[in-house]
């Protein structure tokens, strides 16, 4: 394996519980296919010719969790042995699962309502009883989810979300609600440090990535734009790692991918266009790494993998 960036992108398939290989047919069920034996299983989550829409499907501690539509409805599904699965949760009526994350034996996923105009953050054990709500937050812009952008570091959930009194910031959860509160605030008051979310960002939620214990956000201190931060989850301190565009403008770095000790991205420095970028973390080690379109319009590069 050669060791390049390649601006495409990949699905990875990896080995799950009891090294099978979990996925979907095109009819919409479920199914799983060992790699010991090659047979195929097939669970029927919705019997009849209908079929149940999967999505959100995770490995949580040796067990599958996912999201499934019948018509309008979605449940959360847990795997109870290698023949059944059983419907735990139903949202309320028109909610929307948006995103999902597992951590040990937790599964979050996100929920938004038009007709509430509610986002809200969920956390599940496996279990009826311990499947809870943590957080509740206003939709985004015109009204897109608002709770977005999850990652799993050292026990604890970060996401990005929004609060009345503090505007849209990064979030940090240890699966309680009383452990679930605002984390980062970058732009202090009511204002926002982070974009509000946009078509582009729902296909692509690169607005926040990871390293290690080590977050890095696009986001605006109402002073520099929407430029490139580093925070740091041991000690809770954030900083601006380098005013890209240099000003009030801004550089807009997101579509991040880490290799080799450099997290990869894209950005407007306001003069060669979005191109490729790469950062440790120190702003003397944030550069350009290639103006693959020269000139101001750039080349906008984007779904990095190693190849």
């Amino acid at each position: 394996m050669t060791d390049k960036i390649k601006a495409t992108h990949k699905i990875k398939a990896s080995s799950m519980f009891a090294m099978a290989l979990l996925f979907l047919l095109a009819s919409f069920t479920l199914g799983s296919l060992s790699a010991s034996s090659n047979a195929l299983h097939v669970y029927d989550l919705r019997p009849g010719s209908e079929g149940t829409f999967i999505r959100e499907i995770h490995d949580v501690n040796g067990r599958v969790m996912l999201i499934g539509y019948n018509d309008s409805s979605a449940k959360l599904y847990v795997q109870r042995d290698t023949d059944s699965f059983e419907a735990i949760f139903t949202p309320s009526e028109n909610d929307v699962v948006n995103e999902s994350i597992s951590m040990n034996d937790l599964y979050f996923f996100t929920t938004y309502n038009f007709d509430s105009y509610l986002a809200k953050l969920w956390v599940s054990d496996g279990t009826s009883e311990g499947t809870n709500m943590l957080l509740d937050s206003p939709l985004d812009g015109i009204g897109f989810n608002s709770i977005r952008n999850l990652l799993t570091i050292n026990n604890h959930l970060y996401f990005t979300a929004i609060d009345p009194d503090l505007g849209k910031e990064v979030w940090q959860s240890d699966g309680t609600p009383e452990g679930t509160a605002v984390f980062a605030d970058i732009n202090p008051g009511s204002s926002s440090s982070i974009q509000a979310s946009s078509i582009d960002q729902l296909n692509r939620p690169t607005m926040m990535s990871n390293y290690g214990s080590r977050i890095y956000v696009y986001a605006d201190d109402g002073i520099h734009g929407y430029e490139l931060w580093r925070i740091d989850t041991g000690s809770g301190n954030y900083e601006l790692v380098k005013d890209i565009n240099s000003g009030p403008d801004s550089s807009f770095p997101n579509d991040f991918y880490t290799f080799k000790g450099f997290t990869y991205f894209r950005a407007n420095d306001g003069i060669h266009g979005f191109e490729l970028w790469r950062t440790d973390g120190t702003s003397q080690n944030t550069t350009l790494v290639a103006d693959i379109n020269r000139g101001e319009g750039g080349s906008s590069p984007g779904y990095f993998n190693s190849a």
